[in-house]
Order: C-alpha cells, then structure tokens, then sequence
C-alpha cells in the first residue's frame, strides 16, 4: 500500500508542470474586453442626387420662362444639367453688352458673363439649381406594398394569385418562445 502511494506520488510529481508561465496566457487577460460599437447609420446612396422627375420638372418650367430675345440678344443655346440650368445668348445686330446686361438684370436678377476680350459677341447666364432637401424615406406598411404590387398587376391586366404562408411559432423542443424577429 505505501509502494503505491509513492508510485502514484512519483508519478504525480512527474507529470506535474515545471514552470506554470510556460502554460498559455488567458484570452480575456490579453485582450481587453471593447465594447460592441454602436450600428453606424448609412445614408442611402443616392440621397444628394436629385430625383429625375424634379430634375425634369425644373428644366421645363425654366424652358417656359426663358425669353428666345433679350435686347437683340438671341437665345442660341441652353443646357439644362444636375447642377443647374446654362444659358448662352448671342448678339445680334443692334445689341449692346450694356443693353444685355441691364436687360438680364431686370429678367432674371443674375449679371451675365459676356467675353469682352472676344468681342462680346456671346452672354453667358448660370443658374444653380437650390440644394435638394431629402431624407430617406421610411418603408411603408406592408398593407401599403402589397397594394401596389396588386395595383400593378391591375393596371396590367395580368392575375395575381396570393396564398398565405403560415409559419409555425416554435420548434420541437423548443420552450414555446417566439423565433426572433430578423
């Protein structure tokens, strides 16, 4: 009995570690615990573009109100683009630099660029379009999406046929809790 305590002592001091710092260091004892950061909001893509129908609601309200002749100055050329609306005049005989520019004042409140330096045969008018104040907008209610998706089925005279899917609020085994929302 004692040659078998000592051989199990033996055997104990044998398998026993040498040096404990040898052993690997604890996770949480090397790495500090860092909080979870917090979801970072991103903004849709597309939200300082402007939406094409208020892009082409602008140019044509602008293009109705544009006058083709400002003192004998013909409107050769506009362009209408997401910064905002060109306006290129060209003289005609009897216009003046000074006649255009007062002209364009009193139409549009902007002072006109004209090239003296080439003869000041072309006015050039620039209108930045205001910023677009938009925010994302919400998702609507589901009610609100399948009455479009039905509407647009409607519209196109084609058939829609909806089935509910019932889905089974717990699992085998489970203890009766509801799945989580995702």
């Amino acid at each position: 009995m004692v040659a078998g305590l000592a051989l199990l002592g033996a055997a104990a001091f044998w398998l026993w570690p040498e040096d404990v710092e040898d052993a690997p260091p604890i996770l949480s004892d090397v790495i500090p615990a860092t909080p979870v950061p917090a979801p970072v909001y991103l903004p849709h893509p597309w939200k300082d573009m402007m939406p094409v129908p208020v892009f082409l609601a602008r140019c044509r309200v602008w293009r109705r109100a544009v006058p083709v002749y400002l003192d004998n100055w013909k409107l050769a050329r506009g362009e209408c683009t997401p910064e905002g609306l060109q306006l290129v005049y060209s003289r005609q005989p009897g216009g003046t630099a000074a006649g255009f520019s007062r002209r364009a004042m009193d139409v549009f409140h902007h002072r006109p660029v004209i090239n003296l330096v080439s003869g000041g045969g072309e006015g050039t008018l620039h209108f930045p379009w205001p910023a677009v104040t938009s925010a994302d907008e919400p998702v609507p209610p589901v009610a609100v999406q399948l009455m479009r998706v039905v509407s647009w089925y409607q519209a196109h005279q084609a058939t829609l046929a909806l089935t509910a899917v019932n889905e089974e609020q717990g699992l085998p085994g489970d203890d009766g809790t509801p799945p989580p929302v995702q």
